[in-house]
This record gives structure tokens, C-alpha cells and sequence, in this order.
């Protein structure tokens, strides 16, 4: 069975073997429509833009940024609940304190590779 290929024909708009798909994707809520080959591209657009606006009302809460950025110290501290009870554990939890130590409550999604070059050295 050979895997199905998608192109990308616009934005939120795809073409498969079995016609055109369009996609919306409000935060983690997402939906599809398939349509026949010969469909006007504006009629897809028009029914995603149709479709965000009853996504945005059946989940108003939600954003199109789900994510968050937790502080450093925090994912540590998850990541090691994680690997507890594995062979070298007491080992990673020791060099994470050090991380720890130099990085603290930082967002962890600020950290960049200049930040871990400059503590290193």
C-alpha cells in the first residue's frame, strides 16, 4: 500500500489523489472538508473562514498560541518526576542542578545557545 501524498495548493488548502481538503486549525481544534478537484478555490476559502468563526465561539478561551512557557527550574523538576527510578538518574538530577543553579526561573523558551555558551565558559 503506497502512503498518500498531499501538495499544498494555498494556505490551509491541499490536493491528494481524491480531490481538494480544506483545513482550519484554531488553537488545538481542527477541522476538514473535502471537495471534488473542479471547486473554486473561494468557495473553499469562504467555508474556512466560516468554520474559524464557529471554532473561535465553540472555544473562546483558546487561542491560536496554546503553548506556555514555563519557567526552567519547573520543567526540571518535571522532566526529572519523569526519569525517576532510571539507571543514571541521580546523575542527570545532579547535572540539572547545576543548569538549575545558573538558569533558574527563566522562561525556558528564552533560553538560546548563546545564554548556555556564556554560562559554560
Amino acid at each position: 500500500m503506497s502512503r498518500r501524498t498531499r501538495t499544498r495548493v494555498a494556505k490551509g488548502i491541499y490536493r491528494d489523489e481524491y480531490g481538494l481538503a480544506g483545513v482550519v486549525k484554531v488553537g488545538i481544534a481542527q477541522r476538514e472538508k473535502r471537495y471534488p478537484f473542479e471547486t473554486d478555490l473561494d468557495d473553499i476559502r469562504q467555508w474556512q473562514q466560516e468554520t474559524k468563526g464557529h471554532l473561535l465561539l465553540e472555544h473562546p478561551t483558546r487561542s491560536t498560541h496554546t503553548r506556555t512557557t514555563d519557567p526552567f527550574n519547573r520543567s526540571v523538576s518535571r522532566y526529572l518526576a519523569l526519569i525517576e527510578g532510571r539507571p543514571g538518574y541521580a546523575s542527570d538530577r545532579a547535572h540539572l542542578a547545576a543548569w538549575v543553579d545558573v538558569f533558574g526561573d527563566r522562561p525556558r523558551g528564552r533560553l538560546t545557545s548563546e545564554d548556555v555558551l556564556r554560562s559554560v565558559n
